[in-house]
């Protein structure tokens, strides 16, 4: 046996032992793959092994966070065979160093292409050549299938805008504000996006057939938002420092007048902008400094909710002139706005379009008191206090062209009857001030960027949603270890076509039986994800069940239980509003004319164009006939295809129901081959070699003494012995596909005289229905 890296031949122990596991038991699921995908393996720490992994960091047993493109390639091979292709990483190698020894891992490519994707998000992954400018004419080239790539508007198919209602206002029927339409990706295109961030791709009949190209996935929040370097031009920074002065006694002047008269005041104390000193940052010029700076004004440019963030450093000094004998003083100041005693000294005030929005009472508490017994009319004595801090973050929702000011608010305290006033200097420095536009919604004119309108769903779990839901099913490419193949399983062994190991069978062994019906359930259970969207909710409520759920009774005696095939996906149900046929995306409680935001869920559907007489309004007010319909049906009135699991009880007038369910179509032959009368998984052992391994091709009927079988399982094949392999395989009753042809086709067992063409080998992606008895022609 030999490990063989992009750097060099492993050295192994002499004795290494290393077998090998397949199954196709977890091809739906690529996050699920076992032991038959990953090996950890332990290989001495000889000069030659310690330079082929020098350098390569350390994982973690389960490689989180570790980016395995970085890792070293490598292949296991035995008598020059390949018997696996994949990457090896290191693990824990200071500690096993001092044992002389290297712990390896070695990953299978499928498994690794997922712990790539691991915690990956689909929003951080780039889809910015699809950026495009926010407008009424980008949205028709939609329609067409022309879309703006990296600049430039060409035919693809990347996204389209289907007329959706998200909870707009119905004021004016037939009628969408340009903002209240949203672009939808193909899921194609997330497909592609997703394989070439993981630097892998992928083989796929049917991600090329017409019925997956028509596909895309609705975002069901309801505003698209700027990204963060959208946001940035509207952040503004200033900086400044000032000192106020507060008079006590109107007659008596305890210090030079000071260069800021307007602000001199007697005991009703004094309000006034707070002068700006500095712009440190304001790109689109908000600010206005003039005529003073005292008088500094924010004039909004763009919608949206902003955070103002306001510090300061601040102290004081007070010069009292004692009109009485024997007095006590603290620097006692009434709250500004409330009118109550205490320790303050000013108020910092937000006005929006001049009026007070908010305020926070900055308290100073002095430290120094006076005890003193001079005479009226002695020196004024002067009495420092230590400096204080205030930071204060106010976020307000403002319109383009509203305007903010802040201003500073001092009060000096006078009690009652008493002739007790201070008179104060109050410094202020190192202030700063931010702007910042936290969050704003896109709008006509702007520029549409997709990652910000993107759900956020770990890209994995992303992948195995759309396996699950038609029943993909994934394996390794035996000629490319980089690539996977994606079919649906109702197709996915007639690719690999059948091979003979009658020579191979080990008769000498027990042959086992265990036929399926002892462990069957009463029921199959295919669901979707709970949604909340008016439409669901009310069919939900009328008929005591889910829109697009479907029950698959099993003909068997022996189980009360039922299994339950759920997908992360929220069902889609398709209304017609006014002669037009969209869907309503929004939350309403019954009798409530509020309409809310579905929130993050996950919802696909076909995209078809239809006529129809509508508005769009993007500041003029445009008469469309045409419009993208988004639905479950790939046409919603002469359907052929729907993406519900059962028969959809629809409220459109149709002129034939939908045949191809999601169960017909990809799930219920794999129930049929389970519940079928007499079906049963036999354990055989078989006398395998390093070529039949090298060859492997999981999609391939096994034809073994008469009988056809499809792979379950093998078992702890090891190239050293001479032992026989042990298989699980699933028996069939016969052989119904035509291997030798070009076409993939679907023979339903129980609708025998229909055959279902997904797609073709030839270039061609037709969906065409044929009968049982005519030979199946290329389109």
């Amino acid at each position: 046996m030999e490990l063989v890296t992009a750097k060099g031949r492993v050295e192994l122990y002499e004795n290494f032992n290393y077998s090998l596991n397949f199954t196709t038991s977890e091809v739906t699921n690529l996050t699920k793959r076992k032991t038959s995908y990953t090996k950890t393996i332990t290989v001495p720490y000889s000069r030659g092994n310690s330079k082929i992994f020098q350098g390569l960091d350390q994982a973690n047993s389960d490689n989180v966070g570790y980016d395995t493109r970085q890792a070293l390639t490598c292949f296991l091979q035995h008598n020059g065979r390949v018997l696996m292709e994949g990457i090896v990483i290191v693990l824990d190698w200071s500690k096993l160093k001092e044992r002389q020894e290297i712990q390896l891992q070695i990953i299978q490519r499928t498994k690794a292409i997922v712990k790539d994707l691991k915690g990956v998000n689909l929003n951080t992954l780039d889809f910015s050549k699809l950026n495009h400018t926010y407008n009424l004419e980008n949205v028709e080239q939609s329609y067409d299938g022309f879309n703006v790539v990296n600049g430039v508007l060409q035919p693809y198919a990347g996204y389209v805008y289907p007329l959706i209602d998200y909870g707009k206002d119905d004021t004016t029927p037939n009628r969408w504000d340009l903002i209240d339409l949203r672009p939808s990706l193909f899921l194609r295109e997330i497909i592609d996006v997703i394989f070439l961030s993981a630097g892998r791709t992928y083989s796929s009949d049917f991600f090329n057939s017409t019925y997956f190209l028509s596909l895309v996935l609705i975002n069901t929040l309801d505003r698209i938002l700027y990204t963060d370097a959208q946001r940035l031009p509207y952040e503004t920074n200033l900086d400044y420092s000032t000192e106020w002065y507060s008079k006590g006694l109107p007659d008596t002047d305890p210090i030079p007048s000071p260069p800021l008269n307007p602000w001199w005041d007697s005991v009703a104390g004094l309000t006034t902008p707070i002068p700006f000193d500095n712009i440190i940052t304001d790109v689109n010029a908000q600010w206005d400094l003039t005529p003073t700076a005292y008088d500094a004004e924010l004039t909004v440019q763009r919608t949206g909710k902003y955070r103002i963030i306001f510090s300061m450093e601040y102290y004081m000094e007070t010069y009292l002139n004692v009109p009485e004998y024997n007095a006590n003083y603290w620097f006692l100041w009434t709250l500004p706005h409330t009118a109550v005693q205490g320790e303050v000294t000013n108020s910092i005030e937000i006005l929006k379009n001049g009026i007070v929005y908010d305020f926070i009472d900055a308290k100073y508490t002095p430290v120094n008191s006076l005890w003193t017994g001079t005479q009226l009319g002695e020196p004024w004595q002067a009495y420092p206090n230590p400096t204080q801090f205030l930071t204060w973050t106010v976020e307000i929702d403002l319109i383009a062209g509203e305007t903010i000011k802040l201003q500073q608010h001092l009060l000096p305290y006078n009690e009652s009857g008493l002739d007790r006033f201070l008179n104060s200097r109050f410094v202020t420095q190192y202030n700063e001030i931010k702007t910042e536009l936290v969050e704003a919604t896109v709008l006509p004119g702007d520029e549409l960027n997709f990652s910000n309108y993107i759900p956020e769903i770990k890209a994995d779990k992303f992948i195995n949603t759309i396996l699950n839901t038609f029943n993909l099913w994934a394996i390794d490419d035996p000629y490319n270890p980089d690539n996977l193949i994606i079919e649906p399983r109702t197709n996915f062994f007639d690719l690999g076509g059948f091979v003979d190991w009658s020579g191979k069978y080990d008769a000498s062994r027990k042959l086992t039986n265990d036929y399926l019906a002892d462990t069957l359930p009463a029921r199959y259970l295919y669901r979707f994800s709970d949604s909340e969207d008016v439409a669901i909710k009310r069919f939900t409520e009328l008929n005591n069940r889910g829109y697009a759920d479907y029950d698959s009774e099993v003909d068997t005696n022996i189980s009360t239980e039922e299994q339950t095939v759920k997908v992360e996906l929220t069902p889609l149900k398709v209304t017609e509003q006014n002669s037009l046929l969209y869907p309503l995306l929004f939350k309403q409680d019954d009798g409530s004319s509020d309409k809310r935001n579905l929130g993050k869920k996950l919802k696909i559907g076909f995209v078809s164009e239809q006529i129809g007489d509508y508005q769009i309004d993007d500041g003029t007010v445009n008469n469309l006939s045409r419009y993208i319909c988004c639905s479950e049906f790939d046409n919603p009135r002469k359907p052929l295809y729907s993406l519900t699991f059962g028969p959809p009880e629809t409220d459109l007038l149709q002129t034939q129901p939908a045949y191809w369910t999601l169960y017909r179509l990809f799930h219920q032959l794999t129930e049929e081959e389970k519940t079928r009368p007499g079906a049963k998984i036999v354990e055989l052992f078989v006398y395998l070699n390093e070529n039949d391994i090298s060859l492997l091709d999981l999609r391939r009927v096994v034809y073994i003494n008469g009988v056809y079988y499809r792979i379950v399982e093998i078992s702890n094949f090891n190239p050293l012995t001479n032992a026989p392999t042990r298989l699980k395989l699933l028996q069939i009753d016969a052989v119904k596909y035509d291997f030798t042809s070009n076409e993939i086709i679907f023979k339903n067992a129980t609708d025998g005289g229909t055959t279902k063409v997904l797609a073709t080998n030839k270039g061609q992606r037709e969906l065409i229905i044929t009968n049982k008895n005519i030979n199946v022609s290329n389109h």
